[in-house]
């Protein structure tokens, strides 16, 4: 049965309320992903009832743990819905003032998975987000019932077996020469895809929210006639932008600079720009010609038709300089 946004959050933030008293916080800031963000008055209530603290929405786009804030004007940080990462050297991060609270609505997968089990081929893994990490000891069963000998592995940013990230498909890696066929239970086409990519094996789709089952081959085909379509723009391109972020979980310093040295080394100008969030409005103006993102790997995925300009990933500068192969084509993972 699908739980209350409040029910969602526990056992986590009863124990944040603890915190919050026992540190006798008194402003203590929130970060809410975008499709949670209608719930911020009744968490805020909540919480205001029970510590002395007062709550802050931080209005900032929030779209994972890598955006955790270390703001010194709250004592306190709650960072809700993402668990908590490795640093991109696979180390535990450092979040002495953030809290981080789990999102698990108990969405009833049974449906879907059912729907999914013809598609799939023995053995098969199993993948998820912390959303519905809770619903895999279920998962499994069915599989296990059905034949299809259930593998899951612990991705090396993240805590939990069978968890991946759009960072971070090392769960899935590890098994792809075990499997045969993988499960990814959650909704999107981004992680699945990715999952597809970094193994070269099918993934078949597993959506709570829809009840329904879906193959992301022809997602996958369209995402890479894209991306193609992007390197080749960027062939002729003499200037580059190298995002550099901000954001703990996304600072890759060492890669921005070893960027600027490669495409220097090959005739072209590059210049780093650093930024927590970047968007067309903050790159505008400065006369690029193509920009390489080193911060969260789905800016150029996602975002790419918002720019005017060619936005690549460093794998996919590696293929326009001549490094890399086309064959080879892997997302940028932060690990």
């Amino acid at each position: 049965m699908t739980l209350s946004f409040l029910d969602s959050l526990q056992p986590d933030l009863d124990s944040a309320c603890e915190a919050i008293n026992s540190r006798h916080a008194k402003l203590v800031g929130a970060q809410l992903p975008d499709g949670l963000r209608s719930h911020f008055r009744e968490l805020a209530r909540y919480i205001e009832a029970r510590t002395g603290a007062t709550v802050a929405m931080m209005v900032d786009m929030c779209c994972g743990a890598c955006m955790a804030e270390h703001n010194p004007e709250f004592e306190l940080i709650l960072h809700i819905a993402h668990a908590e990462l490795r640093s991109t050297g696979g180390a535990p991060m450092k979040h002495s003032r953030v809290l981080f609270i789990r999102h698990q609505p108990g969405l009833e997968v049974e449906e879907s998975v059912k729907e999914a089990i013809p598609m799939l081929t023995a053995p098969a893994g199993v993948l998820t987000t912390s959303t519905h990490a809770d619903r895999l000891p279920g998962v499994l069963r069915l599989l296990k019932e059905a034949g299809l000998e259930p593998q899951t592995a612990t991705g090396k940013r993240t805590g939990g077996r069978g968890i991946i990230l759009g960072c971070d498909f090392s769960a899935a890696r590890k098994l792809a020469k075990k499997v045969n066929s993988f499960l990814f239970i959650g909704s999107g086409a981004f992680h699945p895809v990715g999952a597809g990519i970094a193994t070269g094996k099918p993934v078949i789709g597993a959506d709570p929210y829809t009840g329904q089952a879906l193959v992301y081959t022809d997602i996958k085909d369209r995402m890479l006639r894209k991306r193609f379509a992007a390197m080749e723009l960027a062939k002729n391109a003499r200037i580059f932008g190298i995002l550099l972020g901000l954001y703990p979980g996304q600072l890759r310093r060492r890669k921005a600079l070893e960027l600027k040295r490669l495409l220097e080394h090959e005739g072209r100008e590059a210049y780093i720009l650093a930024a927590r969030r970047f968007d067309p409005e903050n790159l505008s103006h400065i006369g690029m010609d193509a920009l390489v993102s080193t911060a969260c790997s789905r800016i150029a995925i996602d975002d790419d038709a918002r720019y005017p300009i060619p936005l690549l990933t460093p794998p996919e500068l590696d293929i326009v300089l001549g490094k890399r192969d086309w064959n080879d084509y892997v997302l940028d993972e932060l690990g």
